[in-house]
C-alpha cells in the first residue's frame, strides 16, 4: 500500500474539518420555533436568550467595515458589555409595548423575521437577519423599516462616542439626529431649514432619506407627498415597505381613510398581516374627525391588543371631544381594572378633562380610586 506523506494527511483532515464547519440549513419549522421561544421568554421576563442570539463577533465585523479604525477587540468587548437588546425590548413590554412577531420570509438565502411594535403613541417595524454560530441560530443584525437604520448602524455611532472617533459619516449622523428631534418635537418647518442644509450630503444616505419622508408625512400633502416617495424609490428601490410606511402616515396624517385601506394592502406582502390596521384606520377617522367611526377602530385594535394602555387613553380623549363624559367615567374603572394606579393619574386627567371636575360621578370615581390605591 502507497505511504501517504504527513503534508497530504494535513490537507484531508483540513478538509474534513471545513466540510464540518459548513453552513449547517436550518428548516422553516426551525427558525421558527427559535423566534418563538425568544418571544416566550421575554414574555416571561427573560431577555437573556435574546441577549445571548446575538452574534457579536458579526455584529461587530460589519461596524468595523464601516468604520476601520476601531480596535476590534476593543468593540467586541463594549459590544458585549452594553448591547443588550432584550433588556431594551423587556423595558418597552414592561412600560406596555405590544411586541409581535409577524411574518418569517428568506431573502437571498438569508432567513428574516419582522417583529412590529406599538409602543408610547407610536410605531416601529424592525426587520431581523438571523445566522448562525457553531450550528446554532443566531441573530446577526436587524433593520428598522420606520428608521430606515440598522442596529449595528446605531452601535457605530454609540461606539464612536465611546471611542471618541470622529468621522465625516458621524458629523452627519449628529445632525440627522438633531433634526430627527426637532420633528418629535413638532418642529416641523426648523426641521425643513436644518435639512435643507445637508440635502446632498444624504442623497445616498438611507437614514438621512427615510427621515426626510418622515418629516414630509407629517407636515406636507399628500399629493407633496407622493412626490418625495416617488423620487425615493428612484435610490433605493429595495426599500418599498419604508416608502408605503409614510404613504401611509400620510394618509393617516390627512385623514384619507380609503388611502390608509390601499397602503395597509401594499405591505401586508412586505411586512405581514396585522391587527395594527385598527390602529391606522383609527388615527385616520380622528384626524378627518369621524369620531364615532374612529372609536369603533379603536376597540377593535382593543380586542387584539388588550394590554396597550395608549389605546385606553386614545378612547378618553375621544370621549371628552364627543362630549360623552359619562362614557369617559365608565372607561376610567375599566383602565383602573386592568392597570396599577398611580398618583399621578387624577392631577392628569383633572389637568386634560377639566369638564369633569364639577361631576358627581368623576368626584366619586376619585374617592373610589382612593380605595382601590391603597391596595397596592
Amino acid at each position: 500500500m502507497k505511504k501517504y506523506s504527513f503534508p497530504f494527511i494535513i490537507v484531508i483532515l483540513c478538509v474534513l474539518f471545513c466540510s464540518c464547519k459548513q453552513k449547517k440549513f436550518f428548516s422553516d419549522d426551525e427558525y421558527l420555533a427559535f423566534i418563538n421561544q425568544l418571544m416566550q421568554d421575554l414574555n416571561q421576563e427573560n431577555p437573556h436568550s435574546i441577549n445571548q442570539s446575538v452574534n457579536i463577533d458579526a455584529f461587530a465585523e460589519r461596524i468595523s467595515e464601516k468604520e476601520p479604525s476601531f480596535d476590534k477587540k476593543k468593540l467586541t468587548q463594549f459590544l458585549q458589555t452594553h448591547f443588550k437588546p432584550g433588556n431594551t425590548m423587556l423595558e418597552f413590554i414592561t412600560e406596555g409595548a405590544d411586541i409581535r412577531f409577524i411574518r418569517f420570509y428568506r431573502q437571498n438565502d438569508t432567513a428574516h423575521a419582522v417583529f412590529r411594535t406599538y409602543y408610547n403613541g407610536g410605531i416601529s417595524v424592525e426587520d431581523w437577519e438571523f445566522g448562525q454560530k457553531d450550528g446554532q441560530i443566531t441573530i446577526n443584525d436587524a433593520f428598522s423599516v420606520v428608521s430606515g437604520i440598522h442596529w449595528s448602524d446605531d452601535w457605530h455611532i454609540k461606539a464612536c462616542s465611546y471611542f471618541n472617533i470622529v468621522s465625516d459619516y458621524t458629523i452627519l449622523v449628529d445632525q440627522l439626529m438633531e433634526i430627527n428631534a426637532m420633528i418629535s418635537k413638532g418642529e416641523y418647518n426648523k426641521a425643513d431649514s436644518a435639512f435643507f442644509w445637508i440635502e446632498q450630503a444624504c442623497k445616498n444616505n438611507l437614514y438621512g432619506r427615510t427621515m426626510q419622508l418622515n418629516l414630509t408625512s407629517l407636515h406636507l400633502s399628500y399629493a407633496e407627498m407622493q412626490e418625495v416617495a416617488f423620487n425615493f424609490l428612484k435610490t433605493f428601490p429595495q426599500h418599498k415597505h419604508i416608502s408605503e410606511f409614510y404613504l401611509l402616515q400620510s394618509a393617516i396624517v390627512n385623514g384619507l381613510s380609503d388611502k390608509v385601506d390601499q397602503h395597509v394592502a401594499n405591505l401586508n406582502p412586505l411586512l405581514g398581516k396585522d391587527p395594527i390596521y385598527f390602529v391606522y384606520q383609527s388615527w385616520a377617522l380622528n384626524h378627518a374627525k369621524r369620531l364615532d367611526e374612529s372609536l369603533q377602530m379603536l376597540d377593535s385594535a382593543i380586542l387584539y391588543m388588550p394590554q396597550v394602555y395608549d389605546f385606553y387613553h386614545n378612547k378618553l380623549d375621544l370621549y371628552y371631544e364627543t362630549g360623552k363624559y359619562t362614557e369617559l367615567i365608565k372607561q376610567l374603572y375599566i383602565i383602573d381594572s386592568i392597570f396599577a394606579p398611580t398618583d399621578k393619574d387624577v392631577p392628569f386627567f383633572e389637568n386634560n378633562y377639566p369638564e369633569l371636575r364639577n361631576m358627581k360621578e368623576f368626584n366619586e370615581w376619585k374617592s373610589n380610586r382612593l380605595l382601590t390605591q391603597n391596595t397596592y
